[in-house]
Order: C-alpha cells, then sequence, then structure tokens
C-alpha cells in the first residue's frame, strides 16, 4: 500500500485538528490553521493514522480525540465541540458510542 504524500508534509499526528471527507477528497485541518487537500478518501486515511486517538462522529469527519473540549446538546442535535470553537455534529446513532469514548475513565 502507497503512503500519500500529505502525511510526510504533516510533521506529527497530534497536528491535525480533524480530516474532513468532501466526495472522493479528504482535508486536513491542521492546529496552526493550515489546511491541505487529498486525492484519497477518509477511509483510505484512517488506515495510516492510529485510529485509537481519532474519534468519527458522523460520516464525514474524523476528529482529534485531545481537541475535543466536550459534547453540547442543541435541542435533539448533538454536537462536539472542539478547543478552536467549532462545533461537529455527531450522528444520533454515534452519540452513546462517542460519549463513552470521550468519558476519562477510558483514557
Amino acid at each position: 500500500m502507497i503512503t500519500p504524500k500529505i502525511l510526510g508534509q504533516i510533521s506529527q499526528e497530534s497536528n491535525i485538528l480533524y480530516i474532513k471527507a468532501d466526495q472522493n477528497y479528504s482535508v486536513f485541518h491542521l492546529k496552526n490553521g493550515t489546511t491541505y487537500v487529498s486525492g484519497y478518501t477518509l477511509k483510505f486515511h484512517s488506515g495510516f493514522l492510529d485510529i485509537d486517538n481519532f474519534i468519527r462522529p458522523n460520516r464525514s469527519i474524523l476528529v482529534h480525540k485531545s481537541y475535543v473540549r466536550g459534547i453540547k446538546e442543541k435541542g435533539k442535535t448533538n454536537y462536539a465541540t472542539l478547543k478552536n470553537g467549532r462545533d461537529v455534529l455527531i450522528s444520533r446513532r454515534r452519540v452513546k458510542t462517542i460519549q463513552q469514548e470521550l468519558s476519562p475513565t477510558n483514557s
């Protein structure tokens, strides 16, 4: 399996805030504000990352666990709030799983 060039450009996995899927592309958002676009899918990249450090709140995004500030609820919708202030939608079927993964007893 080929290692994508983009992973060579990112010095450490801990610099990745989240990876967002955009059709057959992946957009890497780093903690310094830089974004990189990759021609590979999110599923492909997840094979190269330490998946234990990431959560998948919905089908289109992978978030680094250490950058999640908490979970908040607006009506019937749940969001993971990131340390940069962005809210990421959590699909209703994954709420309990995400809460368990982010609980301090599992760390």
